[in-house]
C-alpha cells in the first residue's frame, strides 16, 4: 500500500472503511464484507437510521454492521432462528447507539481494539517491527478543562 497520512475526527471515511472491512474474517465462514455501503445504507434508510445524526456516518454504519455480522453471525442465528438483516440492524444500531460513548465508537473501536490486536499479532511473530497501519494520536485542548477525546486527531500511516 502507498504511503499516505489520513486524518480522521472520530469517523471513518471511505478508504479506512473498506481497509477496515476487508481483512474481516466472518463467523459463517467467509472473509472481507458481508454488504456493500450501499447496502448497509439502504438497510439504515429502511429502518429509520439516520446516518447524519453526527454520532456517526455511513463508513461507520458500513463498518459497524458488518463487524457485527463478522463477530455475531452464529449468535444471532441461533438466538433468532434467522439470519435477517434487521436483526444485524436492530444489533448495530444499538452496539452504536451505546450512551456511554458520545461519538466515534466504531473509530475507536478499530484504532484502539482491532489495529492493536494486529500490531500484537505481528509482535508476537517476530516480524521487523513493520505494521500495515501505525497510529499517531495528537491531543489538543483549548480549554484545560475540556476532556481530550473532544479535540483528538488520530492519523493512520498506511504502508
Amino acid at each position: 500500500m502507498h504511503n499516505k497520512l489520513l486524518k480522521h475526527e472520530l469517523h471513518f471515511n471511505e478508504e479506512c472503511a473498506k481497509e477496515a472491512v476487508a481483512h474481516m474474517i466472518n463467523e459463517d465462514g467467509t472473509n472481507g464484507p458481508h454488504w456493500t455501503v450501499e447496502e448497509t445504507t439502504s438497510a439504515a434508510n429502511q429502518y429509520g437510521i439516520n446516518l447524519t445524526s453526527g454520532k456517526y456516518n455511513k463508513w461507520d454504519w458500513y463498518v459497524a454492521m458488518n463487524m457485527i455480522y463478522s463477530d455475531f453471525y452464529k449468535a444471532l442465528v441461533s438466538i433468532t432462528g434467522s439470519a435477517s438483516t434487521k436483526h444485524f440492524v436492530e444489533l448495530t444500531k444499538a452496539w452504536l447507539c451505546d450512551k456511554d460513548i458520545a461519538e466515534g465508537k466504531m473509530w475507536h473501536y478499530y484504532t484502539r481494539i482491532m489495529l492493536d490486536e494486529e500490531e500484537d499479532e505481528v509482535e508476537h511473530d517476530e516480524y521487523d517491527n513493520h505494521t500495515e497501519h501505525e497510529i499517531h494520536t495528537e491531543y489538543t485542548t483549548h480549554n484545560k478543562h475540556a476532556h481530550p477525546s473532544k479535540h483528538r486527531t488520530t492519523y493512520i500511516i498506511y504502508r
